[in-house]
Parts: C-alpha cells; sequence; structure tokens
C-alpha cells in the first residue's frame, strides 16, 4: 500500500469511527473494513485498519477498546459533550432570530460530530420550531460581515426592514441605506444588536436589530468614526450592558426600589420570587436589604432611565419605585394618562 493510501485509510477509518462507534457500541477490524466498503466502496486490509487507530491513538485521538474484552473499538472524545452540544442545539431553536431552517442546519452540523446512534437523542428539538420567529435567513450572513467590518475598522451600511399598514413587510424610509462604524454585536434578551456610531448628526451610540437588517455590505470608502471618541476611553462594554438592559439610552440613574412582601389575591409573601425577578435582569450588581424601620425589604439597582421605567411597568406588583422622586412623578402621570385613555 503506497503512502497515499495510508494516509487515505486513516481517514475513513476515522469517519467511520465517528459515524457508527461510541461508548455503547464498538466496532471490530473487521466491521470497519466492511462499512468502509459500503459507504465508500474503498477495501482495506485488516493490517492496515489496525495501523490507521494506532496511528490515530499516537495523535491523540479518544480511541478505546471494548472493556468487555469482546473485542472492538470506539471513539470517545467529540469537539462537543452531549450536555454542549444539547444546549447549542437547544440555543439554536429557541432563539427567536434565527428562522427555523437554519435552526435546523445548525443542529445538523453540532450532531455531526456525534454517532448515529447519539443523534438520535436530538429529535425532540424539533418540537420547538414553532416559536415566532424571525425569517430573515440572513442573520448568520449579517453578523459575519459585521465582525469583519469591526475586525478592520470600517463602516457597514445596511438596509432595515418594517411592516406597512397591511402588516406586509416592506424597507423602511423607501429603502434608504443606513451608515454605521460598527462597534459591538451583542444579544439582548434573544435580539442581535448592532451598537455603534451613525454616520450623521453628533456622534453618539445608537442600535440596529440585525435580524431587521438586508443587504449588509462593508463601505471601505465610508468615513469609520474611532469608537473612542464617541464612548470614551474607559468604556466597558460589559457596565454598559449591565445598565442598559433593554439597550435604551437614556439617563444612567441610581434607584430605590421596594420589593412587594404581599399582593392582593396571592398567598404568601412574595419577597423571595420578587429578588429572584430582580437577579435575572440586574444580576448581584443589585444590592438587597432590609430596611429595620419599616421591616420591608429594598434594592439598589443602576441602570438607564428609560429601562428601568418599562422595568418597573413589567413588574408592577412586584416592585414600587422609591427613588428618583422625579421618575416616581413620570410614572404617575403614565398611569393617569392610560387610565383616562381606558375611560376610567
Amino acid at each position: 500500500m503506497t503512502v497515499q493510501n495510508k494516509k487515505s485509510s486513516i481517514i475513513l477509518v476515522l469517519k467511520v469511527l465517528e459515524e457508527y462507534s461510541d461508548e455503547d457500541h464498538y466496532l471490530t477490524y473487521q466491521e470497519i473494513i466492511e462499512k468502509v466498503n459500503a459507504d465508500y466502496g474503498i477495501e482495506l486490509e485488516r493490517k492496515s485498519v489496525a495501523y490507521s487507530i494506532q496511528l490515530l491513538i499516537d495523535l491523540e485521538y479518544d480511541i478505546n477498546p471494548n472493556p468487555s474484552g469482546k473485542g472492538g473499538w470506539a471513539l470517545y472524545d467529540r469537539q462537543f459533550s452531549p450536555s454542549e452540544a444539547r444546549f447549542l442545539i437547544d440555543a439554536a431553536f429557541s432563539s427567536r432570530v434565527i428562522p427555523t431552517k437554519t435552526a435546523r442546519t445548525l443542529s445538523t452540523k453540532i450532531q455531526q460530530g456525534f454517532s448515529r446512534y447519539a443523534r438520535r437523542e436530538y429529535g425532540y428539538i424539533a418540537k420547538s420550531v414553532e416559536l415566532s420567529r424571525s425569517d430573515n435567513y440572513d442573520i448568520l450572513l449579517n453578523i459575519e460581515i459585521i465582525s469583519e467590518a469591526i475586525a478592520k475598522g470600517k463602516c457597514v451600511s445596511f438596509q432595515l426592514r418594517g411592516y406597512n399598514e397591511d402588516g406586509e413587510p416592506c424597507l423602511r424610509k423607501d429603502g434608504k441605506r443606513y451608515i454605521a462604524s460598527p462597534y459591538y454585536i451583542v444579544n439582548n434578551l434573544g435580539r442581535y444588536y448592532l451598537l455603534g456610531c451613525p454616520d450623521y448628526g453628533e456622534p453618539r451610540m445608537a442600535d440596529y436589530r440585525v435580524d431587521y437588517m438586508v443587504a449588509a455590505r462593508i463601505e471601505p470608502e465610508a468615513n469609520f468614526i474611532d469608537s473612542k471618541g464617541v464612548l470614551g476611553e474607559d468604556f466597558s462594554i460589559a457596565k454598559y450592558l449591565d445598565e442598559h438592559i433593554h439597550l435604551l439610552h437614556g439617563e444612567i440613574i441610581d434607584a430605590l426600589i421596594r420589593i412587594e412582601d404581599h399582593i392582593e389575591g396571592r398567598k404568601g409573601s412574595r419577597v423571595g420570587e420578587g429578588v429572584r425577578f430582580l437577579r435575572d435582569w440586574f444580576g448581584s450588581k443589585a444590592k438587597v436589604f432590609k430596611n429595620q424601620d419599616d421591616g420591608k425589604v429594598y434594592a439598589k439597582v443602576r441602570c438607564d432611565a428609560s429601562s428601568l421605567f418599562y422595568w418597573i411597568m413589567q413588574y408592577s406588583e412586584e416592585f414600587t419605585l422609591i427613588e428618583p422622586r422625579d421618575r416616581v412623578e413620570e410614572i404617575k402621570v403614565y398611569l393617569k394618562r392610560y387610565l383616562e385613555k381606558y375611560g376610567e
């Protein structure tokens, strides 16, 4: 057998072990020979299979003999562990910005690293395709283009999808092309956003939904605005996301919130559930404490005023905003206006 044929046999043996073996399924030399012949139409000698397996082991592939002593070999270690693969596949199917077809393709690629027996375990995930999803199949391409632009320090341009009065998709502002200096791609509440500086007006941070972008491209001739001139020298994206939980751009404020212990119509203390909601959004940066004067539980949080407003509205039964007082007054005006709207 020539050197070239030996190289080919190593690849074929590895492919068969990847496809047909795992910790519960072992292949003898003869079974490997038969499967290579059936799948690829190539005949291998027993000595060549043994040589290939030993070389793969020397190359640190996790190939192991059958511990039962019945003979055979199996490839154990894969690119992803079963739990890692399950997490990635679940994430693909639960993401609302990834179309169903794309989620299936990603799932298939992730599963390719497993044996055909292990792949059967992931069939249940297809049930989640009924989610309301984006139908923009360019989202992964958009992410790739933006990432390249960020790496090269170039502007990107794109059109944005919207909807007309009939509920049909259309292009916003008659197909206008938006141009921005891109700085970050972030995932917020399952949606991907480009954070960057638009090419008009005063330099500022703006965000754009990546799954709404159409015909994205790099604009090498456009004037790229360096992020330091927009965000400052000490900008931290982690801190920014902590303080802008809805990616809104209001003033950053410190707020005092009371966690309600009892809610009308519900039994038992609600403080634990309120703290859980608080941790879900603000993490450990929310400072929770019990006031010795009134026995109530409070929290101090820091975020942008617009996000705080909508967050308080979302969890209005569990929390009451105490400070700052001017934001409390804004909530009162808002609630009064909407009570009037509904005839109260």
